[in-house]
């Protein structure tokens, strides 16, 4: 019986799209306009939070808990807690088209459709966020052969749900023909629960350590490397 085509899953920020590395620009601005001088303590604690957050049960309202909750670990009272809302809200209106793909991932997205495999992107962020991140990438969303976002799923990473969604509407027979590729443990995780194959890079939120522990069976630097690695990920998927 013939194999399925592989399909490479990616997560959207920090793997496909740099916007991790885009918006971190701004953090010191933000700092500066709030007062804020957060220990390196703390925000190893934030960043904790946060990964913590954006795992569980899908919400309309993820990125507005995430906001407030930042502001409230930084100190901030209710007031600027709203002020500090809407000043991040404002640059991500003003920046969100700035923001462009990681070094080599369109040209990777193409390499591996001129090679026979699927392409589908699973992200946390929701249907809107997809709107208008990729309203001026049209080159990448026409090659993709899928993608799943937040509103999607009832539970978000490290919940396999939306990997196992894309394998349903592919027509994937076995989940080891599924490579997902992601710069957060959460997304290794979600690979591992799925069956698939799991990528980590290093271009987004998570260090090599991390992906590895979570069970990455490959870490690369972006996903630049990846098509230099087809054989290497080949000879990993199951052959049977």
């Amino acid at each position: 019986m013939p194999k399925d085509p592989a399909v490479f899953v990616f997560d959207v920020d920090g793997c496909i799209l740099d916007s991790i590395a885009y918006f971190a620009t701004f953090v010191p601005s933000v700092y500066e306009k709030f007062g804020i001088k957060p220990s390196p303590e703390a925000v190893a604690k934030l960043r904790a939070d946060i990964l913590q957050l954006l795992s569980g049960k899908s919400s309309r309202l993820l990125i507005l808990k995430l906001i407030l909750h930042s502001a409230k670990a930084m100190g901030l009272g209710p007031v600027q807690r709203m002020q500090f809302l809407a000043h991040l809200k404002r640059i991500y209106d003003r920046n969100v088209l700035e923001v462009g793909y990681v070094p080599g991932a369109l040209e990777t997205v193409r390499g591996l459709k001129d090679k026979g495999y699927k392409v589908a992107l699973f992200t946390t962020g929701s249907a809107k966020d997809f709107r208008i991140k990729f309203r001026d990438k049209q080159d990448l969303v026409q090659l993709l052969d899928d993608h799943v976002v937040r509103d999607d799923v009832k539970h978000m990473k490290p919940d396999p749900e939306g990997l196992l969604l894309i394998k349903q509407h592919l027509g994937i027979a076995d989940s080891r023909r599924m490579v997902m590729v992601g710069d957060m443990h959460h997304d290794v995780e979600a690979g591992v629960a799925a069956g698939a194959l799991t990528i980590g890079v290093k271009t987004g939120v998570c260090s090599e350590e991390e992906l590895r522990g979570a069970g990455a069976a490959f870490v690369f630097d972006s996903v630049r490397d990846i098509l230099p690695n087809l054989a290497r990920i080949e000879a990993k998927l199951d052959v049977a």
